[in-house]
């Protein structure tokens, strides 16, 4: 690239780059990562159901932001670690769920192997579940269309919206089967922000296997200064049960057109002013001549 181009091009990167920056997530805990016991106080490597409602209670434990109304659980990633250490499940036989720390307040395992196959661990799966690609805790949503008590949303209130924005949703999200059943299932999962439905493809699971991760992306249309954004994982057959996993939830609003014309303005001015100065350098030139 000539040098006389790299101005507007910086210029242009640098303003993409600062836009970038000044967008923020909207969404409370996205990574699912604060997580409190019944009590109200932090826990360390808690993995467990999620209570209903914003708190927890009794056997449940709460994510803060979030809401479930179905047989939902959240799960901390300890890499390297494949069976309890801890709490009442301590090296029991159903601590199969691959590279978490379960607690006393989990009690639902998905297939896996473990980080380096099933002599490591694990409980006999085929696939390996690690930690969502950026990090953090990841939910693990009961599929069973079948059933209205385990088959419930997370939920969560989004406040200052502004009506007629377009927001963009980013998400991770899996396939996978809880232990001790046995079949081959399907997976997806339902978004809803507001007026507006979206769904993922369905996922085609092996017997006892894990999908992977995948990223999933939608834009929603604002139409309320407050709309609940909730998940809903769907799938079968009945019974086995399929799981969906969610992780790394991102809400961002689409920046105003007007400054992205003002970007390019921008670097439509230094474009301006590199052509005329280098006129003026071969004009210079020519009179030289």
């Amino acid at each position: 690239m000539k040098t006389s181009y790299l101005i507007p091009v910086i210029a242009l990167m640098a303003a993409f780059a600062l836009s970038q920056n000044a967008r923020a997530n909207l969404v409370t805990n996205g990574n699912f990562t604060n997580v409190l016991l019944p009590s109200g106080s932090s826990g360390t490597n808690l993995s467990g159901e999620i209570g209903t409602g914003s708190t927890g209670a009794g056997n449940y434990l709460n994510v803060v932001g979030w809401t479930s109304t179905g047989y939902n659980y959240v799960y901390t990633f300890v890499g390297g670690t494949n069976m309890a250490t801890a709490g009442t499940k301590a090296g029991g036989p159903n601590a199969g769920m691959p590279a978490l720390q379960p607690s006393e307040y989990a009690n639902t395992y998905m297939w896996g192997t473990g980080p380096s196959g099933g002599a490591a661990g694990g409980n006999g799966g085929t696939g390996n579940i690690i930690a969502p690609p950026s990090g953090g805790n990841f939910l693990a949503l009961d599929a069973d269309a079948t059933s209205a008590t385990l088959n419930g949303p997370v939920s969560q209130k989004i406040t200052g919206l502004t009506i007629g924005k377009v927001y963009i949703l980013k998400f991770n999200w899996a396939a996978a089967q809880q232990e001790s059943f046995n079949g081959a299932t399907t997976e997806s999962l339902a978004v809803t922000f507001g007026a507006q439905t979206f769904t993922t493809g369905t996922f085609s699971l092996a017997n006892h296997a894990f999908s992977g991760w995948m990223q999933a992306t939608f834009a929603f249309t604002a139409t309320s200064g407050t709309q609940t954004l909730s998940f809903l994982a769907g799938g079968g057959p009945s019974g086995l049960p399929p799981f969906v996993l969610l992780g790394n939830v991102d809400l961002e609003v689409i920046p105003e057109f007007s400054n992205w014309m003002a970007f390019a303005g921008f670097g439509m001015i230094c474009i301006v002013f590199e052509t005329i100065r280098r006129r003026r350098r071969l004009k210079v030139v020519s009179e030289n001549v």
